[in-house]
């Protein structure tokens, strides 16, 4: 009987995922999974997988504008001209955005209030993973980021991988090189103490 239940779930939200969305003037073109909205898309494509209740997404963007993914509960909104997301559920049985993988003109934004940390990022490609809690990004990378001890800023750097479930941030960064020369830049600016 739960395997049947979990069966139609998947089937109707796919159902609804492909059906036609004929947007008003007024209201634009979206996808929601909980609170996990995606607009900005002109088309995609769907795959549900009933084993693993998961589901995976394929947009490309409109011509007035870039892909959009909003995960609120995750503290994130990622921007790009093409995006594959998969969704699923965690062990509380709440959807979530599992994986995000973003390229062409990607930008990210995160902000999380507690414990403190933000990040505006831009980047060719992002690749987001939920379960290790990491955003990847890659290509011409340039981030400023902030917690509660640390203003952080790195540009022209070729990868970037940010620990975003940790509670100071932690980055790593690979430089560009130009004739074997680093050209990337990564400075840490230690924050007052009090101030925000």
């Amino acid at each position: 009987m739960q395997r049947w239940m979990i069966g139609t779930i998947g089937l109707t939200l796919l159902a609804w995922l492909l059906s036609a969305q004929t947007p008003t003037p007024t209201q634009p073109r979206q996808i929601q999974f909980g609170r996990v909205r995606i607009t900005g898309y002109e088309r995609y494509t769907a795959e549900s997988q009933p084993k693993s209740r998961t589901y995976r997404l394929e947009l490309f963007r409109s011509r007035q504008q870039p892909v959009r993914i909003e995960a609120p509960d995750q503290y994130l909104v990622i921007e790009a001209n093409h995006l594959q997301a998969q969704f699923g559920y965690n062990e509380r049985n709440e959807p979530l955005l599992q994986q995000a993988i973003a390229d062409q003109s990607v930008t990210v934004r995160y902000a999380r209030p507690k414990p403190f940390s933000t990040l505006n990022a831009r980047a060719r490609k992002a690749t987001y993973n939920a379960e290790q809690s990491t955003l990847v990004l890659e290509g011409n990378v340039f981030v400023e980021a902030e917690d509660e001890f640390y203003h952080t800023l790195a540009r022209n750097h070729e990868r970037v991988t940010v620990y975003l479930g940790e509670e100071t941030q932690r980055i790593e960064a690979r430089s560009i090189e130009r004739d074997g020369i680093p050209q990337g830049e990564l400075v840490i600016t230690p924050k007052k103490a009090g101030s925000d």
